[in-house]
């Protein structure tokens, strides 16, 4: 499993470190050659934090990511795609919630 801990460090003093977000990605399968891997990740804010429209303090984002190249890309190649996915999701779901609270969208006038 790997573990990714944010911190954000006012005016840079360690001392006031405040964790703004954490997150796990877990190997769930590999493939026969172990090249390749699916892993489950999740990510999560304190309830404290919050950061633009599409988060809310406390929201979890967790999904799967599939046949990722694990001997051939970097750790930082996985958090980046399992983040990427993790807020393409979040902006379907946003859009979905407001299509569904306010009906399809209309051409403006």
């Amino acid at each position: 499993m790997i573990r990714i801990t944010i911190e954000l460090l006012p005016g840079g003093d360690e001392t006031q470190a405040q964790v703004i977000g954490s997150g796990e990605i877990t190997n769930i399968a590999t493939d026969k050659t172990g090249e390749l891997g699916n892993y489950r990740y999740e990510f999560t804010t304190p309830g404290w934090y919050r950061a633009g429209e599409i988060d809310a303090p406390g929201d979890v984002w967790a999904g799967v990511k599939c046949k990722f190249p694990r001997t051939r890309a970097h750790v930082w190649h996985l958090v980046r795609e399992c983040v990427n996915d993790s807020y393409k999701a979040r902006v379907k779901r946003k859009e979905r919630e407001l299509k569904r609270v306010c009906g399809p969208a209309s051409p403006a006038q």
